[in-house]
């Protein structure tokens, strides 16, 4: 083991106890957490005498568990006791800090690490985050000074204290408990205590961990101690996952569990996790559906295709003697072919020309379409060239006289 561990230990022998304050957890920023476990670090220093007690800095902690290889992560109170006992410290102070409608609660707690016992709890109440960290300080001074005293109590004080200790676990607190959405179920210290949201109920005062669950919902977890009349709203985030939808046909009315969520062209669509049916719609095609089961943070991709309705078409085109000719045929301003044309087509089509050679001279006709799907339709072109009648001239013949 390194020289800075032998020289922790060896300090122990002039110490009575050996306190570690571990990192904050909770959801805040990484610096509020680290000022906050440095403020109780500062107010453990002032409360207690240094010849009775022996505060190890953050630094020092680090430099342990790397010459113990143990992870660093203990440091944020998942494992507060073990990694106290591997480091040799006769006490841990832990703390998570929430944020409950705009009041910010820093909870410390301080666990004896030879039995495992929690031994004191202290909650720290402010404005905001700056308020809180002037607060901590002191407030870690007093919470250690009245738990760890540096004299032994009585055994009429322990008396005392166990019978206000067990007043305190005796007294039941009625809190409401509402979620938005409504109707998630309400868990304390992983028992449940509502089966649907808006609710209350009898908490014994103390701190507890409060758990809202219900489907499709992310779990909503925070650590409160509980007050007679308090009330504790969570707002639930809901799972979800992108759904991205591609197709070269635009006007496709897209439906999700019968409800409509647009027409192609369409942007990302966030949708729940589970089974789904999505419908497709077109103006000219055959509807279309097909099942999908969506799974949290897994994208989902779909490329849209649909059979078009048709209608069978046939074309022809002649001259203005009813010679048959060869003309090209144009659907909605694109080439289908060449007359005479029997062939199946869209029947969203909206308009047919054909262009024809009689003479020497290229003509075009047009007509507009309104074909019904599965019918059959029928179109003759006629294409003439009107020459001007030319009259013939004669010269009169001069008679020769004799």
């Amino acid at each position: 083991m390194s020289a800075l561990l032998f020289s922790l230990f060896n300090s122990l022998a002039f110490a009575e106890d050996y306190i570690a304050v571990l990192d904050v957890h909770g959801e805040v920023s990484e610096a509020v957490k680290m000022q906050l476990a440095d403020e109780t670090r500062s107010g453990a220093l002032q409360a207690l005498p240094l010849s009775q007690y022996k505060i190890l800095t953050r630094e020092n902690m680090l430099s342990l568990l790397k010459d113990m290889q143990k992870d660093p992560n203990c440091l944020e109170g998942q494992c507060e006791i073990d990694i106290g006992r591997n480091i040799g410290a006769d006490f841990i102070v832990s703390g998570q800090v929430l944020q409950i409608e705009g009041t910010y609660l820093y909870s410390m707690k301080l666990h004896d690490t030879a039995s495992g016992a929690l031994i004191g709890t202290q909650r720290i109440e402010g404005e905001n985050a700056l308020s809180l960290i002037r607060k901590t300080s002191t407030a870690t001074n007093d919470f250690l000074r009245d738990i760890l005293k540096t004299s032994e109590p009585s055994k009429e004080e322990n008396t005392n204290n166990d019978l206000k200790q067990q007043d305190d676990i005796d007294v039941l607190n009625v809190v409401q408990f509402n979620s938005i959405p409504s109707g998630a179920e309400v868990w304390i210290d992983n028992t449940q205590v509502c089966p649907t949201t808006p609710c209350s109920a009898t908490i014994p005062s103390g701190f507890h961990m409060v758990e809202y669950r219900k489907d499709l919902y992310k779990p909503w977890k925070a650590e409160f101690q509980a007050k007679a009349g308090m009330e504790i709203r969570a707002e639930l985030t809901q799972f979800s996952t992108k759904l991205y939808l591609e197709t070269q046909v635009s006007g496709i009315q897209v439906f999700l569990d019968d409800m409509p969520i647009g027409i192609t062209p369409l942007d990302t669509v966030n949708i729940t996790p589970g089974p789904h049916v999505l419908r497709y719609e077109g103006k000219c095609s055959y509807h279309k559906e097909e099942r999908i089961v969506a799974r949290e943070g897994v994208d989902i991709f779909r490329e849209i295709t649909l059979q078009n309705h048709t209608s069978q078409l046939r074309v022809y085109s002649q001259n203005q003697h009813g010679k048959p000719l060869r003309g090209r045929i144009y659907i909605d301003g694109n080439f289908t072919g060449y007359t005479p044309f029997h062939e199946a087509v869209s029947s969203c089509a909206n308009r047919i020309e054909v262009e024809a050679t009689v003479n020497g001279v290229s003509q075009r006709r047009s007509l507009p379409l309104s074909l019904k799907k599965d019918n059959q339709e029928e179109f003759t072109f006629e294409f003439f060239v009107e020459s001007p009648h030319k009259k013939k001239k004669y010269r009169k013949k001069k008679r020769r006289r004799r």
